[in-house]
């Protein structure tokens, strides 16, 4: 393995020193740098908050919490799920990031700095000078002739953001090679599984070449006008008859594409549709092999120690690309195994049981767009299970065996999750118009338990962050839909539609409607409350109180309503790299948090039990929130 590592190394600098083409002085990339200044406010439209009305507090504390009042979301880091003494809260930062890029055409290298100088979620006027969680995101690929050989520590992105999004970045090896196959959709007609009319819908801009009986080849770019549809053989007509010596001197027709005209195919030539234009196939095999899982209730002796994780860790996929079509497929799948050799210590070595891990995620995923009509849809899923041997002196890390009926505690555990998500939407002339539905799923709580065989995985790098970022502020990226979701909606059936209208060809202006209901009963009532303890003082908590996540006797949360949003907002292209946007939101709560969230009104709220019905005020009123962002950015 090690020699076959050195060899690769040793190719990859060869090609690079002695690649043809390369020049020093051509190979240094500093383009896709991304300045942006960002101010955004939140605030409730009243006093009546998501815990009830302004400076009230009939806890058993006595009005300690009085002063809790508006809870403005999520963001940013550090200030997750903190609360506000008044009804709103803003934030101003300043950000650049730098994407260098550096090789030829046998290898590149690659990377992404992310520098914050100024973030008044950090603190008002503080200097942050590097965000070290991406200083190291770089990676190189050495393009050879049997394969793209990729490594580093990478955005690890697939699909539309429903699962693979681009916060999920880790090391990785990955071998990828490509090869051309014939356009699908044109072999689909050749076949005769579908008529020739139908390739005109699926390509608008083909309609003008369908009526002459002649098409172009899609790799020549001879598509024409995506408004009018009109060729470029017609605007070359056009032109010609307004200015000869500009039709000849710009939109000539080639030698080689008069040769190549002899042999298009006509509309009575079906087969010949096949070749309209070649496909790409990409088939990819890799590995994790130095990722690390977090060890279950253990440290590790030191950073590099695998002795007791040993991990299988591999990822494959395939896909297709084209013009207007493009398709995939893959799937992670992770072995770990943890023995007891990680405890310290004799007595927690034998009270230590052997722990393996299983875990399958993946996703599939379909997307067109012809110009004038896109379709997106992804179907993603994980598959987790946790099974154990009995430690040596039978207990579960010291724990001994439950006397309650709940079952072993060296019972496996499974998680399952599968989400999914289309998109649709159609442009006509400066207008565009898209629906939007996804799927998320949720816990399952039956009588009250949190039972662990659940459908649902609520951790970072499955986050769909900026999957609804089109179609919310609010619920989806600053309130996390209520249960503790940074960076998207969590367990919910969401439906949005979105209009988008150029008034100019630098100035869009965009609103939208989203809707979301719960999909799940997971969360008992009381679930979103102000965090009791000392150290979490001033922030939310999502808890089951009281005792265990997997024990709570208050009842599940009966409304699924988590409410409507609507936003409006405007994109100006101000120069070239440079351009403004702005958003404003409205969200108006559904009864889901008349439930979910505590009433501070509602006597020793901070004790709940059936004789304060948890401390919940099913029937109380929560004011709407409003959100405005604005945004000035520039890449170069």
């Amino acid at each position: 393995m090690l020699s076959r590592c050195a060899s690769v190394l040793v190719l990859a600098f060869c090609l690079f020193v002695f690649g043809r083409g390369t020049t020093l002085a051509q190979s240094l990339d500093l383009s896709g740098a991304e300045n942006q200044w960002f101010y955004g406010y939140y605030g409730q439209l009243g006093s009546r908050g998501f815990f009830g009305d302004y400076n009230v507090d009939a806890s058993s504390t006595g009005g300690n919490f009085a002063s809790l009042n508006a809870w403005v979301g999520n963001r940013p880091f550090p200030d997750i799920g903190f609360l506000v003494s008044g009804t709103n809260a803003s934030l101003s930062s300043l950000s650049l990031a730098i994407t260098p890029r550096y090789g030829n055409e046998w290898v590149i290298l690659k990377a992404r700095y992310n520098i914050n100088a100024y973030n008044t979620g950090t603190a008002p006027g503080a200097l942050v000078p590097i965000s070290p969680g991406q200083l190291t995101l770089w990676s190189v690929q050495v393009n050879s002739p049997v394969a793209s050989i990729r490594f580093g520590k990478q955005i690890f992105q697939k699909g539309f953001n429903l699962q693979f999004s681009n916060n999920r970045t880790t090391e990785y090896l990955m071998l990828e090679q490509r090869f051309c196959v014939p356009d699908i959709l044109g072999c689909l007609v050749g076949a005769g599984f579908l008529p020739k009319g139908v390739m005109s819908w699926f390509n608008p801009h083909l309609w003008p070449r369908y009526k002459k009986g002649v098409t172009a080849n899609p790799e020549d770019e001879l598509f024409g006008d995506p408004q009018t549809g009109k060729s470029i053989f017609a605007q070359r007509d056009e032109a010609q008859k307004k200015d000869p010596f500009f039709a000849e001197g710009v939109l000539a027709e080639t030698p080689e594409e008069t040769e190549r005209k002899k042999h298009w195919p006509t509309d009575d030539d079906a087969y010949a549709w096949s070749y309209i234009g070649p496909g790409c196939m990409r088939i990819g095999l890799g590995t994790f092999a130095w990722e690390q899982p977090d060890p279950l209730n253990l440290v590790l002796w030191n950073n590099s120690d695998t002795g007791a994780l040993r991990a299988q860790n591999y990822i494959g996929l395939i896909a297709y690309s084209s013009k207007d079509l493009e398709f995939g497929v893959g799937c992670l799948r992770s072995n770990y195994h943890q023995g007891p050799e990680l405890a310290p210590g004799l007595v927690a070595r034998v009270s230590t049981p052997t722990f393996e891990r299983y875990i399958t995620e993946g996703w599939a995923y379909l997307k067109y767009n012809n110009g004038r009509f896109f379709f997106n849809t992804e179907l993603d899923w994980f598959n987790r299970v946790y099974r154990f041997q009995r430690s040596l002196d039978g207990t579960f890390f010291g724990q001994p065996e439950n006397t309650d009926g709940s079952g072993s505690v060296f019972r496996s555990q499974y998680w399952e999750s599968w989400r999914y998500m289309l998109e649709a939407g159609v442009g006509y002339g400066p207008l565009v118009a898209r629906v939007f539905y996804c799927f998320m799923p949720g816990p399952d709580r039956r009588h009250g338990v949190l039972i662990d065989r659940q459908p649902f995985i609520q951790e970072n790098p499955q986050q769909a962050f900026g999957l609804f970022d089109p179609y919310s502020i609010l619920l989806a990226y600053r309130f996390g839909s209520g249960v503790n979701a940074p960076g998207h909606i969590s367990d919910a059936s969401i439906y949005a539609v979105k209009l988008d209208y150029a008034l100019a060809a630098n100035l869009i202006v965009e609103g939208s409607f989203l809707q979301a209901f719960r999909n799940s009963n997971g969360y008992a009532v009381g679930f979103v409350r102000p965090n009791l303890t000392a150290a979490g003082f001033g922030s939310v908590v999502y808890a089951e109180p009281p005792g265990s996540t997997f024990t709570n006797p208050a009842p599940s949360v009966p409304n699924r309503d988590l409410g409507w949003e609507a936003m409006a907002g405007v994109v100006w292209q101000l120069l070239d790299g440079w351009a403004v946007a702005g958003r404003v939101s409205y969200w108006k709560p559904g009864k889901w948090f008349n439930y979910a969230c505590i009433d501070k009104g509602v006597p020793n709220w901070d004790i709940p039990s059936a004789a304060n019905n948890w401390g919940i005020n099913p029937d109380r009123t929560i004011d709407p929130v409003l959100a405005f962002e604005i945004q000035l950015g520039a890449s170069y």
